[in-house]
């Protein structure tokens, strides 16, 4: 970015589930300084696992766990203040992540009854999600990130069992999604994505036994093939269906 905008850079987390109850609140923290995180405003609805993708002027979640929402809810970054109603998804389902450029949100996968569904919005407008296309394989509860021009959803769960797999999507097109390659280690749901634009890591998740992993992928966005070993989280983490970065490093929650 420009000089005066370098040093910049929100992150947003948002919604989760501590048994029985599940939360509306939106937490933020400024990326480039360290500090707890501070309150940013509710969502229109308590839930879980909500789909997040995010320009660099606002922050979109779309569904959740309630039962199953449709709703989609933006924020503007750069305010604190409750999320308003910005339309409704086209698949009522739960379980999916997200993605974006700096102009459209990707949400894709999901739990029944679809879990290869990939559909979009326009970010800067308000209004219901369209159809994109189908990932190659079912992933329910994969992680997501992408850079300007693509976006990548790894890992997930699908009737056959937990998946390796990582698709890979333009996001100014539409169509089916096609293969990138696989994670680098035991195959895996409820991971977390975070990106700079060129690197995107892949950490925690479910193993088949639905143990927490501590293990964190990586993948170079504009190639394809497998991911690498990065490093470990500091614990082992699941259910991370929220991780960001601005353009210098990343975070999961």
């Amino acid at each position: 970015g420009k000089t005066e905008e370098r040093g910049r850079g929100r992150g947003i987390f948002a919604c989760g589930y501590i048994a029985p109850v599940r939360d509306d609140t939106i937490d933020f923290i400024n990326i480039q300084s360290m500090g707890n995180a501070q309150d940013f405003g509710d969502l229109i609805e308590s839930k879980s696992q909500s789909a997040p993708a995010a320009s660099s002027t606002r922050g979109t979640f779309s569904g959740g766990i309630i039962g199953s929402s449709n709703v989609i809810e933006f924020i503007t970054i750069a305010t604190t203040a409750n999320a308003l109603d910005f339309g409704d998804a086209a698949n009522v389902v739960n379980g999916k992540t997200g993605a974006a450029s700096p102009t459209r949100g990707i949400f894709a996968g999901g739990y029944a009854p679809d879990r290869t569904q990939i559909e979009f919005i326009t970010i800067a407008s308000a209004g219901n999600s369209t159809d994109f296309g189908n990932l190659v394989e079912a992933h329910g509860m994969p992680a997501g990130g992408s850079n300007a021009t693509r976006a990548i959803f790894a890992g997930g769960e699908s009737p056959l069992g937990h998946r390796a797999s990582i698709d890979t999507l333009l996001i100014a097109t539409t169509g089916n999604a096609t293969d990138f390659g696989d994670l680098q280690r035991t195959i895996t749901e409820a991971n977390g994505g975070a990106s700079n634009g060129v690197r995107i890591c892949f950490a925690g998740g479910n193993s088949p036994g639905q143990s927490p992993q501590n293990v964190i992928d990586v993948v170079n966005i504009v190639t394809t093939g497998a991911g690498a070993d990065f490093g470990d989280l500091t614990s082992a983490r699941r259910c991370q269906n929220a991780g960001g970065s601005d353009a210098h490093g990343g975070l999961s929650r």
